[in-house]
């Protein structure tokens, strides 16, 4: 059996002071500090065996099962092997050829192929041509195509646009050969009309911009405090008229415009005329329901 052990209260000093070590006592009997931690240890020891043995059912218990899952493995791997061959054998009777093992497909050849594609969708995010140029020839090197790869075909799209744009860019910052006024400008040239000369970029993209502004409509925002006052739809149109103006170049324009407008004018007129007649009636047929 464990021996009991007691701790004494540790007694006070003439001076009133208590010691600090505490005095152990078995079945009566004090022990020296050294019999007290030889005590410990073998009751240390022995509690550590009494721990292990109960534990011992368990332990039985989990190398049984082990075991059982063990052999419940090699079951299976036989079983899936046995229907791996079952399948090879069926195969080879109907002539199929077994797929070819992970460690022979070619994973280092269409790698290569996958990160040039990375990097032309770097690129393609970057627009970025000069590295376009560089990977588009690098990708066909290495077998891509644009008919199979989708991301070479986007690259040699945006690759043509660019170069189309840069060019676009240069023709227009390039001096006008007939700015000078000189012989150039009245003899011409094969592509522009004799006498043409050309524009700044500037000014093109001004008259460009406001030949796209006919086109578009003004989207009204402004929240009125008072109730809208109809207008007529022919005032609606002769002040776009008057905004552009300017397109407007010859007699011809002008008689189309104004025949437009007296056409609309007409038309709504009449259809003035038919609102009254509707409202004339409307009310000649309350007074007779009122009669």
């Amino acid at each position: 059996a464990v021996p009991v052990l007691e701790a004494e209260a540790p007694a006070d000093d003439d001076d009133g002071a208590s010691h600090r070590q505490k005095e152990v006592v078995v079945d009566g009997i004090r022990l020296t500090p050294a019999e007290q931690a030889l005590l410990f240890w073998v009751i240390s020891a022995y509690s550590l065996a009494a721990g292990a043995t109960a534990c011992e059912p368990q332990k039985q218990k989990v190398h049984a099962l082990e075991k059982r899952m063990l052999a419940r493995t090699k079951e299976l791997d036989r079983a899936l092997a046995l229907k791996h061959a079952r399948l090879a054998a069926k195969a080879k009777s109907l002539g199929i050829e077994p797929f070819p093992l992970w460690a022979s497909f070619p994973w280092t050849h269409f790698k290569k192929r996958s990160a040039v594609e990375d990097e032309l969708r770097l690129a393609i995010g970057l627009r970025d041509l000069a590295r376009l140029d560089a990977l588009v020839g690098e990708a066909e090197a290495k077998g891509l195509r644009k008919s199979t790869s989708a991301v070479l075909f986007e690259a040699q799209e945006l690759r043509a646009l660019l170069h189309a744009e840069g060019a676009a860019r240069a023709r227009d910052n390039e001096p006008s050969i007939h700015g000078d006024g000189g012989a150039a400008a009245a003899a011409g040239s094969a592509d522009e009309p004799k006498g043409a000369q050309r524009q700044p970029t500037s000014e093109r993209s001004v008259a460009l911009n406001r030949a796209l502004d006919v086109f578009l409509e003004r989207v009204e925002t402004e929240v009125l405090d008072a109730v809208p006052q109809p207008r007529a739809f022919v005032d609606v149109l002769a002040e776009r008229r008057d905004a552009f103006i300017d397109f407007v170049r010859t007699r011809e324009d002008a008689a189309a415009v104004e025949a437009i407008l007296a056409n609309v004018g007409a038309a709504e007129g009449v259809g003035e005329i038919e609102t009254e007649q509707c409202r004339e009636q409307e009310a000649e047929k309350e007074k007779d329901q009122e009669q």
